[in-house]
């Protein structure tokens, strides 16, 4: 329906500054509108993970994104880091073979 997607489009949200950098950095430059990244933050959960630990493992079942906003990621199979998998802050959307996973 033309009329939600315009009401949408021009429809006011607030967002603390955590929440615009965030959308800024992640959403906007998908073409998500302030109107859709309000729904998926009411459905976010944040959580913070000590350097080290582990987000998932090979095998274990995906039911969830997940979103890295702060910090790095990094891959690794048999001992061997893939970098297509992993990022930084620095690195973020570089193109590499295979792709830069971002923060995604």
């Amino acid at each position: 329906n033309i009329q939600k997607i315009l009401e949408e489009r021009h429809s006011s949200v607030r967002m603390t500054e955590e929440q615009e950098r965030v959308f800024v950095d992640f959403f906007m430059p998908h073409g998500v509108t302030p109107k859709q990244f309000e729904r998926i933050e009411q459905k976010a959960r944040i959580f913070k993970l000590k350097k080290g630990e582990c987000l998932i493992r090979k095998g274990d079942k995906l039911d969830h994104v997940y979103l890295i906003i702060n910090g790095s990621t990094q891959a690794h199979i048999l001992g061997r880091r893939l970098t297509a998998a992993s990022t930084n802050s620095e690195t973020r959307g570089d193109q590499k073979e295979g792709g830069d996973s971002g923060a995604w």
